[in-house]
């Protein structure tokens, strides 16, 4: 099976063990030798003083020593090589995670992006949605009638209320300055019209500005309000057509 890329950037050479194996080969061919002079010289060594015996000893083991001392050295050269490599293979991996964690992160943060978008995009559409269905399902009101009553009739006005949108359920009718009387509340279809009369409290004192609020529920159960807002007329003392915002 071929290897993976990781692996073969993180393979470490392993060290050859052909120099040891010749050390070894040429110590034991020079014990060898030792030995075969030692059985030809026996009685010579064995009629030697300690000192003598002491120096041939250090004579014959000498060069074996400063061998394995210079094969030594040889030997840690190679080992500093091999670590030197490892090192270099290891930077070298890690410099190509790098790399890949930094693509990774740049192609996360891109996925995160397309998600909000996605995200975005989606609550545009819900929120037209909504608007598109709160549209179709809220009453749009008009003034069909505005009727003044003169200043010396215990009312102020009536003015009927004509639905264009979708069927809703008045709630309530109020008003601050006035008394606005309905009769009963029912529900206003679309093209249905609802009738309002406003009447004078006691004490009128004629305020400049009179507004009745109309409370709705439409087909969605939200409630709505429709404000309408009549101005004084001074020099008449009557009020004028009212100004109707639907919230």
């Amino acid at each position: 099976m071929g290897k993976t890329d990781s692996e073969q950037h993180c393979e470490i050479p392993v060290q050859s063990k052909t120099p040891t194996r010749i050390g070894v080969c040429l110590s034991v061919a020079y014990v060898v030798c030792i030995a075969v002079y030692v059985f030809i010289e026996w009685c010579n060594l064995l009629k030697m003083k300690p000192n003598e015996f002491g120096d041939f000893m250090a004579g014959a083991f000498g060069p074996l020593a400063l061998f394995w001392l210079v094969c030594g050295y040889f030997q840690q050269g190679a080992e500093l090589r091999q670590n030197t490599a490892a090192l270099q293979l290891q930077a070298t991996a890690l410099e190509k995670q790098v790399d890949e964690l930094e693509k990774s992160v740049k192609h996360q943060a891109a996925q995160a992006d397309a998600s909000r978008e996605a995200l975005d995009f989606s609550q545009e559409e819900r929120a037209i949605r909504v608007a598109r269905e709160a549209s179709l399902y809220a009453p749009r009101l008009a003034v069909a009638l505005f009727m003044p009553y003169t200043s010396t009739a215990p009312g102020l006005f009536q003015v009927n209320l004509k639905n264009e949108g979708a069927p809703a359920w008045p709630l309530s009718v109020k008003s601050d300055r006035c008394i606005p009387t309905t009769g009963k509340l029912r529900e206003l279809e679309t093209g249905a019209s609802m009738s309002i009369q406003a009447m004078k409290p006691d004490n009128f004192d004629w305020p400049s500005e009179i507004t009745i609020e109309v409370k709705l529920n439409d087909r969605l159960n939200c409630e709505r309000t429709a404000v309408l807002t009549f101005q004084l007329d001074e020099l008449k003392q009557q009020y004028a057509s009212p100004v109707l915002l639907l919230q």
